[in-house]
């Protein structure tokens, strides 16, 4: 027989928790396949921390910079692009523009294999666009970067500043680059001749070189109307090789 209990009455209370705030955080992924290119989110990426953006570029994938500064793209020849314009520098010169500045002032990069028709005719071959940051904030607003180190067992030293100032009208953009980094090789050969009078050649070199390098990057843009941009821009380039080489050689 079931047993039968009068608890009486129960009280329940309503307890509510309110939130203040909600923030909600997400990631951009690091590589993005579109259409016609492949856009790699280099910002607030591991990969920029400390490197210039010519050392960022090597990084990525597909692309390939060799000594002179020549950047290939999946094989084919690459055209050097900021913020959607040319570069129109010699790799050499173009090199060393990128050596200048440094790899936390990039927000992305576009590496478009295939161009479409709206960029230059006489550019057939592919295109690296490095997108830098700008903080489109009204008002004055920058960044400064610096670092020091070792680097091939010599004292490296970079560093950058980032200035823009936004209103309705207008944008006001400067970024400066600084890079001083060692570039040291040692070269060991030895050649050995036949012949009547077999000749061994002994050869030791040391080369111990710096480029400082400045680079300088500003411009305005003047919004006439929400269709239209009047813009101009300024690119510059200072550096000086100082190279001292060593070398020994020994016939026996």
């Amino acid at each position: 027989m079931p047993v039968q209990s009068d608890l009486g009455e129960i009280g329940i209370s309503e307890d509510v928790n309110l939130l203040s705030e909600v923030v909600v955080t997400s990631r951009r992924p690091l590589v993005v396949q579109q259409l016609d290119r492949t856009v790699v989110n280099v910002a607030g990426n591991i990969i920029t921390s400390g490197l210039n953006v010519q050392g960022l570029l090597k990084q990525l994938p597909g692309l390939i910079v060799d000594k002179d500064g020549t950047v290939t793209l999946n094989g084919r020849p690459a055209t050097i692009y900021i913020d959607g314009r040319p570069t129109n520098l010699p790799p050499e010169q173009a090199a060393q523009m990128l050596n200048g500045m440094m790899g936390d002032m990039v927000d992305r990069v576009e590496l478009i294999d295939n161009p479409s028709s709206r960029y230059e005719a006489e550019i057939s071959a592919a295109i690296v666009n490095i997108r830098l940051k700008h903080d489109a904030s009204p008002g004055l607003n920058g960044t400064v970067q610096a670092g020091a180190g070792f680097a091939e067992y010599d004292f490296a030293s970079h560093g950058g500043l980032n200035l823009n100032y936004h209103s309705k009208k207008l944008n006001i953009f400067r970024n400066y680059g600084y890079d001083n980094l060692p570039h040291n090789y040692d070269l060991f050969q030895i050649r050995n001749f036949g012949g009547a009078v077999p000749l061994t050649y002994d050869q030791h070199s040391e080369s111990r070189a710096r480029i400082p390098t400045h680079t300088l990057r500003a411009g305005v843009d003047w919004f006439v109307s929400p269709e239209q941009t009047i813009g101009f821009l300024f690119n510059g380039t200072s550096y000086k090789l100082d190279i001292d080489v060593v070398s020994e050689a020994a016939v026996s």
